[in-house]
């Protein structure tokens, strides 16, 4: 079970880049449905981890790799955590009419002969 829940948390880090990689394109409708697919990754995360909390309290492991497991358990809810979080962030703030494209910003945007100003001189 606990490689299951390592999937499940690498499947809801892989909808948070797929959520960025929608809003950075600006694809129609593909942000939603990347949110939506994080959302739905993380509940499943969360669910997993709590079985699996549950397995490892009530196995019958010495108490110090229990106390291990556990913690390991609760670090990977951590990131599956974070990853909802930024994704509920981000997908906020892109509907509040936040620009991701790379270009919306002139820093992002610059040529190579303008980002480095000696290359152009001879």
């Amino acid at each position: 079970m606990i490689l299951r829940y390592a999937d499940e948390i690498a499947l809801t880090a892989s909808a948070l880049r797929d959520l960025i990689g929608s809003l950075m394109g600006d694809r129609d409708g593909g942000a939603l449905e990347a949110y939506e697919r994080l959302m739905e990754m993380e509940a499943k995360a969360d669910f997993t981890r709590r079985k699996l909390s549950e397995e490892i309290s009530r196995g019958g492991f010495f108490a110090n790799l229990k106390e291990l497991l556990l913690e390991m358990v609760e670090r990977m809810d951590k990131i599956a955590d974070y990853s909802k979080d930024v994704g509920r962030l981000l997908y906020t703030s892109s509907s509040a009419g936040i620009d991701f494209s790379p270009c919306s910003s002139r820093r992002f945007c610059r040529s190579s002969s303008t980002a480095n100003p000696s290359a152009s001189k001879p």
